[in-house]
């Protein structure tokens, strides 16, 4: 169901948007995310979607994308 599918992005974006403004700014940017971040340690990155996601060794992998590379969300979230 494509509706909820976008829908469902839509949320992810809008909660990591209230969570985490300025590591999204940095990124779209091609920036690094401030040392500060209390992300720093996941090696944040927007995937192709503008989603933020968890980088780092699970890249070479065998897992699928999603599995390597998890959605970032707060706690609160």
């Amino acid at each position: 169901m494509p509706e909820l599918d976008a829908s469902f992005e839509h949320l992810l974006k809008l909660a990591q948007g209230e969570s985490y403004p300025e590591e999204i700014k940095k990124l779209q940017g091609n920036k690094p995310v401030q040392k500060s971040s209390k992300i720093i340690n996941l090696n944040p990155f927007l995937d192709e979607r503008g989603l933020l996601r968890v980088g780092g060794r699970l890249v070479n992998s065998s897992f699928d994308f999603d599995k390597k590379h998890l959605i970032i969300l707060a706690g609160e979230h």
